[in-house]
């Protein structure tokens, strides 16, 4: 992932609709006319993306959630790079001060 990726918040794209499952949750999007089922952690993934926070602040908040033994920095850096090639998300820049 670039540097300049790593820097930037992710945010949900405009338009989708959301569908939990037992099983996942349905990325629906009606623009484009297509679905995605995301696994939970990609699911955990696309809903920390809210704009504020960065692929670093995001792992924080999934280690914790997950209890990881390991650090999962490389492993959300490869699902945002698919939630964006998907779409679903999209790097924002950092807002700085108020």
């Amino acid at each position: 992932m670039s540097q300049r990726l790593m820097s930037s918040a992710y945010m949900q794209a405009f338009g989708l609709d959301r569908h939990e499952l037992p099983d996942g949750t349905v990325i629906a999007d009606l623009a484009r006319g297509k679905a995605h089922l995301l696994n939970p952690t990609a699911a955990a993934v696309f809903e920390l993306c809210d704009g504020t926070r960065d692929a670093e602040e995001i792992a924080q908040v999934l280690a914790r959630l997950f209890h990881a033994a390991e650090p999962v920095e490389e492993e959300v850096e490869a699902c945002l790079d698919k939630l964006c090639q998907l779409g679903l998300v999209e790097p924002v820049p950092r807002k700085t001060g108020p």
